[in-house]
C-alpha cells in the first residue's frame, strides 16, 4: 500500500498491484485539512444493579460542528466492582451500535480508559463502522449490569474526532471563489468513501453515482444548499440499498453552470 500523510491533514491510503516489469509514475491521492474536536458528559450515575435496560448518556455533535469521521476513540470512567458485570454499547447518531465492552475483564474493578487506545473493544460492531459517516446528532451510550451484588457508577465519558475541516480556498466573505468537485477519499475505498465540494453560490445541486456504462446507481444529492463546502459519503449502495459490486465508478456533480465528473473504485 502507498500512504500519504501530513501533520494537520488527513492521511490517505491506496493499495497498487503492479504485474512483473510493470512500473508506476504516478499516484492521485487527495489530503484534506483536518481538526479534531472533543465532547464529554459526566452524569455521576448509579449503574442499576442487575438491570439489563441500565442507564444511559447522551452527547449531542451541533450540526455546525459536524463532519464526516476519519478517526473516533471513547473516553470512559466508571466506577464498578466486577467488570464482568457489564455491558456498554455505543450507538451513533445514524443507529451504528458498537459494543464496547462485552462482559469481559472478569472480577477485575472499573473501566477507566480510552477505546482503542488503552482498552481494546469487545464487539460486535467497531469504531471504525462509524467512519465516513456524519459524526453530527445524539450519541448514546448505554450502561447495564446483568449480575447481582456488585454495584458501580458511570462517572463520565466522552468522545474524540478527526473530521475534515471547512477550509477551502475563500472570499473576504468565506465563501468558496469558484465552484468545484474536489474528489472522494479514500480512492480506492471499502465500504464507504466521501466525496467533497465546494459552492460558490446556493442553488440546485445534483450530485450523482453512475456505472461505467451510463447507468445512474445512486442519486446522492438532489436539492438547493448553501454556498460553502460540502462533504457527502457514499455507502457503496445503490438506490434500493443493494450492495454494488466492486469495480470502477463515475460521480458527477452539477450546480448552475459547472458540470464535473471523476472517477472512484469501490475494491470489496
Amino acid at each position: 500500500g502507498v500512504i500519504a500523510t501530513k501533520a494537520g491533514w488527513s492521511t490517505a491510503r491506496t493499495d497498487v498491484v503492479l504485474a512483473d516489469a510493470e512500473s508506476l509514475t504516478g499516484i492521485d491521492m487527495m489530503l484534506s485539512p483536518v481538526v479534531e474536536t472533543s465532547y464529554s458528559a459526566a452524569p455521576g450515575a448509579a449503574i442499576p444493579d442487575n438491570n439489563p435496560t441500565g442507564i444511559t448518556s447522551v452527547i449531542t455533535v451541533p450540526a455546525g460542528e459536524s463532519g464526516a469521521v476519519s478517526a473516533i476513540s471513547v473516553d470512559i470512567d466508571i466506577t464498578h466492582t466486577y467488570q464482568g458485570d457489564l455491558i456498554i454499547t455505543l450507538t451513533s447518531p445514524l443507529g451504528t451500535v458498537i459494543t464496547l465492552h462485552n462482559r469481559s475483564g472478569g472480577s477485575a474493578d472499573n473501566v477507566i480508559g480510552n477505546w482503542p487506545e488503552t482498552l481494546d473493544v469487545d464487539g460486535p460492531g467497531s469504531l471504525d463502522d462509524v467512519l465516513g459517516l456524519s459524526n453530527g446528532g445524539d450519541w448514546t451510550l448505554r450502561v447495564s449490569d446483568n449480575a447481582g451484588i456488585d454495584t458501580g457508577t458511570l462517572v463520565s465519558w466522552g468522545l474524540n474526532f478527526t473530521v475534515p475541516a471547512a477550509i477551502t480556498a475563500v472570499d473576504d466573505d468565506g465563501l468558496p471563489r469558484v465552484t468545484r468537485l474536489r474528489g472522494n477519499t479514500p480512492n480506492p475505498f471499502n465500504p464507504k468513501t466521501t466525496i467533497a465540494f465546494d459552492l460558490a453560490a446556493d442553488g440546485p445541486v445534483s450530485l450523482e453515482v453512475f456505472d461505467t456504462r451510463g447507468r445512474l446507481v445512486r442519486s446522492l444529492v438532489d436539492g438547493r444548499l448553501q454556498a460553502g463546502a460540502h462533504a457527502v459519503v457514499w455507502d457503496g449502495r445503490d438506490a434500493r440499498g443493494g450492495s454494488v459490486a466492486s469495480g470502477t465508478y463515475l460521480f458527477r456533480l452539477r450546480a448552475g453552470d459547472v458540470t464535473e465528473h471523476r472517477k472512484m473504485a469501490l475494491v470489496r
